[in-house]
């Protein structure tokens, strides 16, 4: 008698959030003032959100991040000539982190965007590492004039614009669009496809 292996409902979720902020998400990495009273714009922002007009959508990205025990908060919105909507945000570097670092294999569209989040994530606490022995901290530390945080923030914002035009692939029907024919594996895939074959042998 084979025991199948289910996908647990993170893996779920996590295919699900990735390929919703693939879509119609977003990750911010900037230098910004944080909250009405700041004076200064030191302050690295990093967050991940995802806008939507439809109450569904947001219900179950929010009921995918509980799943995964990430804090976010629900913020309403409107675009120009659209109708209202909502945007769930992650903010926070570790949060950010974490929530990242799960999606990670799942991205398509913004992959090489939280690979580069992840490093500056990393840069930016070794950082507070090597001055105060402990992470967080960062008094008396201007980070707008680090090169490797700027590069960083550079590199994100040059993936956002520069990917290849749509119109400059074939557009064949019922034939995979692009300049290859891979596609990205969820974790639990292969393990899926072992098991296939392992029934297939055996009847």
């Amino acid at each position: 008698m084979y025991s199948v292996e289910t996908i647990s409902r993170k893996d779920v979720c996590s295919a699900y959030l990735a390929g919703i902020i693939d879509g119609e998400g977003c990750i911010h990495a900037r230098f910004a003032a944080i909250g009405p009273t700041a004076r200064n714009r030191n302050t690295l922002r990093i967050a991940v959100s995802v806008y939507n007009t439809h109450p569904a959508l947001i219900r179950r990205v929010t009921e995918c991040l509980i799943t995964l025990d990430v804090p976010f908060t629900v913020v309403a919105g409107q675009r120009a000539n659209e109708r209202p909507g909502a945007s769930v945000n992650v903010e926070g570097k570790g949060r950010v982190y974490s929530l990242l670092q799960t999606l990670l294999p799942y991205f398509t569209a913004k992959k090489s965007q939280a690979e580069l989040v992840l490093k500056l994530i990393e840069y930016r606490e070794s950082l507070a590492t090597r001055a105060y022995g402990i992470k967080g901290r960062f008094e008396g530390m201007n980070l707008q004039d680090d090169a490797t945080i700027r590069s960083y923030l550079e590199q994100i914002s040059a993936e956002k614009r520069n990917y290849a035009n749509v119109l400059d692939f074939p557009r064949k029907p019922n034939h995979v669009f692009g300049e290859s024919s891979t596609t990205l594996r969820s974790p639990s895939d292969e393990r899926v496809e072992a098991m296939l074959k392992a029934f297939a042998a055996e009847s």
